[in-house]
């Protein structure tokens, strides 16, 4: 199987990239958007506590 082929069942079938990313990519990296998603709520929590 050459790189295109690869690329082509790649966008056939989505869950085939989600797995790739979870083999390359470190699990923090996979977390961030969650994370930039809790720190965003603490910190309008904070910034209403203090008005």
């Amino acid at each position: 199987m050459n790189t295109l082929e690869i690329i082509e069942e790649m966008n056939a079938n989505p869950a085939l990239v989600e797995e790739l990313r979870a083999l390359l990519l470190p699990r923090a990296l996979l977390e961030l958007p969650q994370t930039i998603v809790a720190i965003s709520e603490r910190y309008d929590e904070a910034s209403e506590q203090h008005r």
